[in-house]
């Protein structure tokens, strides 16, 4: 009798695996196809199965972006949290998570997110924009020149990165010179609103 029970519950925890498993992938699949509605049901019923899996931060993970896509940031979050628990060296997580932070008006933790983000991964510049735009607005004017500087020694050619360094030296009581050379710069990549900054700098000059 004892060994029926055993291999009963055996079976019983080898079918939860199988089935968690299934749940996981058809989450992930979901996902591939941009159905982020059914990912998340997918995967709320692998953790109903398994609510603390080994492989957690995978379905974690899955949970978060799908929230994400669906525009529901809180949710989203309370499972890149989760995910970072069990993987915190895992850069996506972090990077995805000051993105919302930036969409929800919450730029110091935007910052913070960022800060970690690309001391996992330095070599994704484009989420120095973002990082700069965030400094920006929590008055880390020396902080975003910084982040800025280092994103046009490779993008060169951003005129809204000029522009902002333009404003940032304008906010950081910078050199006239800073300021008129770096609007110069966003101007003639094609930013109208330095060279209507440019004009009123001018303006003020000859009065």
């Amino acid at each position: 009798m004892i060994a029926v029970l055993a291999g009963c519950n055996a079976g019983s925890k080898e079918n939860k695996a199988d089935a968690f498993d299934k749940y996981q992938l058809a989450g992930a699949l979901s996902i591939a196809q941009g159905a982020y509605r059914d990912a998340v049901e997918s995967y709320e019923k692998a953790l109903a199965i398994n609510p603390a899996p080994d492989d957690g931060a995978f379905v974690y993970r899955g949970l978060a972006s799908s929230y994400y896509h669906l525009e529901k940031y809180d949710e989203a979050l309370t499972y890149f949290k989760k995910a970072m628990d069990v993987n915190p060296g895992y850069a996506p997580n972090h990077g995805l998570s000051g993105i919302i932070y930036y969409k929800q008006g919450k730029y110091d933790k935007c910052m913070e997110a960022l800060e970690t983000y690309i001391a996992l991964d330095p070599e994704d510049i484009d989420s120095y924009q973002m990082l700069s735009n965030a400094c920006y607005m929590t008055d880390n004017y020396a902080k975003a020149i910084c982040y800025i500087q280092e994103y046009l020694q490779k993008k060169p050619d951003n005129a809204d990165m000029y522009l902002l360094l333009g404003m940032c030296h304008v906010a950081n009581d910078g050199s006239v010179y800073d300021v008129t050379n770096t609007f110069a710069k966003a101007a003639e990549s094609g930013s109208g609103q330095a060279s209507e900054y440019l004009r009123m700098i001018a303006e003020a000059a000859a009065r």
